[in-house]
């Protein structure tokens, strides 16, 4: 599922200076995100893979939400890029990823680094066909 025009995605709050309170921050990228499906999780240790990523959701309470993840490798494919695509099958459970994993540290992903998430501009619903599932 991962085509090569998301290889180095734009994400919608990249880098963006943070709103401090959350009430206000939520309620901008709800309106941003619309019906977006699609986040991207930054900063990944580089050995985490697909399985790594599924199972580190399904831990956070977020199993059966989602029904697609793409983690890019190098070229080589020895390591991840440091970011992954997960699709999930409604806005409202994105937004749940978004609201549990921002900013949090998870071990079995990012080691000791904090997450990073945000609504991908791609969205799965809008590859073009013929990309692979």
């Amino acid at each position: 599922w991962c085509p090569p025009e998301m290889s180095h995605p734009q994400v919608l709050d990249d880098d963006a200076p943070r709103m401090q309170e959350r009430g206000k921050l939520h309620a901008k990228e709800d309106e941003e995100a619309g019906g977006r499906t699609t986040l991207m999780i930054r900063r990944l240790a580089p050995g985490v893979l697909e399985d790594e990523v599924r199972a580190a959701l399904d831990e956070l309470g977020l199993g059966g939400t989602f029904d697609a993840v793409c983690v890019p490798m190098n070229r080589k494919g020895t390591s991840n890029l440091g970011y992954a695509f997960v699709n999930f099958r409604g806005p409202a459970h994105a937004r749940a990823c978004l609201e549990i994993l921002d900013g949090k540290t998870v071990a079995a992903l990012t080691a000791k680094r904090a997450c990073r998430v945000g609504y991908c501009d791609i969205q799965r619903s809008e590859r073009p066909q013929g990309g692979r599932d």
